[in-house]
């Protein structure tokens, strides 16, 4: 007869079979593959193909259950809601608000819903999470390798584009969720092959702020399992810190000398998203008014903590803030053996970014990151409350098989005596 060891191993066998059978498995991880794709454009259409893929996941989601249902993190979607809430509340007290390119608070705030539904439904189980792991390695590993080769386009000479669409962009969607794909490997050889392709990336980008994140983000893997959860909580901070106060000298140090001019106009925007930000309410400009005039040119505001409080004030940045330290103290509060180090990496990358390229902590790529991040909280979490019911359900079933063996011993005691029976040897005389 099988032990229940046994049993159990082929219950995991058959869901694994399960789950990687059927076509709907395949739809997922071709939507998650494409999500890091920002140029692959719907051919006949003017909709890009990660945007359509979102819209799809929240569909299929819709129709699903949650895998682990007892799980439910309550925080995150109360602060994802929260987010969008303060936004609209912008909005709303706003009134018209001048727009760029045909893109209005509306269609912001529906994006914004559209990404809020696309965390919880990867951190709920609901895209199958093999498959969505799989599929963001596929399309992150693709299109880095296309983009070697120029497939995909090449709008910026000399720096790694492709389909990722920006340079910029590319660096963002490498340090983030490359840490993820990194961890992900089951083997070390694959997690070396993974590894080249992502930091040979980073390099093809030239993007120094994405190269220093991901550099301090693998210092986190090292030396993040000997870390205690309050030096946890300040790495961070510190990452932030250190990207920050980077000397200018070091900036356009070798490789980097012919960028003083792009870096001039770094500084000059950001003073004037500065001021601009220093002038809004505390409620924010309204969605979508992250952008600002340098003379006859609009760009799209440099910073993500200054791009937040332009959308939403002080309330919006506090509250996305907010949502990233929780997951990062949830991960880090894990059990041992249980923690993903590469996915707490994650997390200062994507501060870091955000320095210096706006819009980073509500883009696909970190949304993406938070799904996973949740669903790798919510499975964890699950794990150990089925071993400790296993636990206890073996702890009640010893006991009752000692009890039912002390009730048929004569006496109603192992020692074949009636209860409270000292033998005469033992006795005082």
């Amino acid at each position: 007869m099988a032990s229940d060891s046994d049993l159990l191993a082929l219950r995991r066998q058959q869901e694994r079979l399960t789950q990687w059978s059927g076509q709907i498995v395949i739809l997922d991880l071709v939507c998650m593959m494409v999500l890091p794709m920002e140029r692959l454009m719907v051919p006949g259409t003017g909709f890009v193909v990660n945007d359509v893929a979102v819209g799809v996941i929240g569909l299929l989601a819709a129709f699903r259950a949650p895998r682990i249902p007892s799980q439910r993190l309550t925080w995150v979607p109360v602060l994802l809601a929260s987010a969008v809430g303060m936004l609209v509340l912008s909005y709303l007290l706003n009134g018209t608000v001048a727009y760029i390119l045909g893109l209005d608070g509306r269609r912001r705030i529906a994006h914004l819903v559209l990404l809020a539904i696309l965390v919880m439904s990867i951190g709920t189980g609901r895209i199958h999470p093999r498959s969505a792991i799989a599929g963001t390695a596929t399309g992150v590993l693709l299109a880095t390798v296309l983009a070697f080769f120029k497939i995909g386009g090449d709008p910026y000479p000399g720096r790694l584009s492709g389909y990722f669409g920006d340079p910029n962009v590319a660096g963002l969607i490498l340090s983030v969720l490359g840490p993820v794909i990194v961890g992900s490997a089951t083997s070390r050889p694959r997690m070396l092959f993974y590894g080249a392709i992502i930091l040979g990336g980073i390099l093809g980008t030239q993007s120094r702020t994405a190269l220093l994140a991901v550099s301090l983000a693998v210092l986190w893997a090292v030396i993040g399992r000997g870390a205690t959860r309050l030096q946890a909580w300040f790495f961070p901070a510190t990452v932030v810190a250190l990207i920050n106060s980077v000397p200018r000298e070091w900036r356009t140090a070798g490789a980097f000398q012919n960028r003083t001019g792009s870096d001039w106009l770094r500084d000059q925007l950001l003073i004037l998203e500065t001021e601009a930000v220093d002038r809004a309410p505390w409620y924010g400009n309204g969605p979508n008014s992250a952008f600002t005039w340098f003379g006859d040119n609009f760009f799209l505001y440099h910073s993500s903590y200054l791009a937040a409080r332009a959308e939403g004030g002080w309330p919006f940045l506090v509250i996305i803030l907010g949502l990233y330290a929780l997951v990062f103290w949830w991960l880090v509060s894990l059990p041992a053996r249980h923690r993903s180090l590469w996915m707490e990496a994650s997390i200062p990358a994507v501060l870091g970014m955000g320095l210096y390229l706006g819009d980073v902590f509500y883009s696909t790529t970190s949304m993406v990151f938070l799904g996973m991040a949740v669903w790798h909280i919510r499975q964890v979490r699950g794990q150990m409350a089925d071993e400790a019911a296993a636990a206890a359900e073996a702890a009640a079933v010893a006991e009752a098989a000692a009890a039912e063996a002390a009730a048929q011993t004569p006496g109603g005691s192992p020692g074949g005596h009636p209860l409270g029976f000292v033998p005469s040897a033992l006795r005082t005389r």
